[in-house]
C-alpha cells in the first residue's frame, strides 16, 4: 500500500482498521481483562508453590454456595441476552421482563457476594492478613 492511499483512508473518522471504536475499546477491555487474570492466576501459582502449608477449599468455601453464584451469574447474562435480542427486534414488553429477571439476577449475586465477603472479614480475613 503506498503512502499516498494510506493517508487518504485515514480523516479521522474512519479507523484505520476497519471497524469502529466502540468495537475496538471492547477488544481493548477484553485483552486487558485477559492479561489482568493471567497476573493474578500466575501470582496465586508463585503464592501456592512458595508457601509450606495451603488450606483445603472445602474449610475455607462452601462449593455448592459457589456453584449457586455462578449459576445466577451465567443466568442473568443470559436474561440480559434475551432482553437485548427482543429490544432489537422492539418487542418492548419481553425486553422490560427479561431486564427485570436481570436486574433481579444481580441482585441476588450481589447480595451472596456480599455475604461470603462478610463472612470472609468475619473470620478475620484482612488486607494485611489472612487467617
Amino acid at each position: 500500500m503506498n503512502s499516498n492511499v494510506a493517508s487518504t483512508r485515514w480523516q479521522g473518522d474512519v479507523s484505520p482498521y476497519g471497524i469502529s471504536w466502540q468495537k475496538m475499546m471492547v477488544w481493548w477491555f477484553i485483552v486487558n481483562d485477559a492479561l489482568l487474570f493471567a497476573g493474578f492466576l500466575a501470582s496465586y501459582g508463585v503464592n501456592r508453590l512458595a508457601s509450606d502449608t495451603w488450606p483445603d477449599q472445602s474449610s475455607v468455601f462452601s462449593m455448592n454456595f459457589i456453584t449457586l453464584m455462578t449459576f445466577v451469574l451465567i443466568t442473568s447474562s443470559a436474561t440480559m441476552a434475551t432482553s437485548v435480542a427482543a429490544a432489537r427486534k422492539n418487542d418492548s414488553k419481553t425486553a422490560v421482563r427479561f431486564l427485570v429477571l436481570t436486574i433481579a439476577g444481580s441482585a441476588a449475586f450481589l447480595g451472596m457476594q456480599a455475604f461470603e465477603w462478610s463472612t470472609f472479614i468475619g473470620d478475620g480475613a484482612r488486607l494485611d492478613r489472612n487467617p
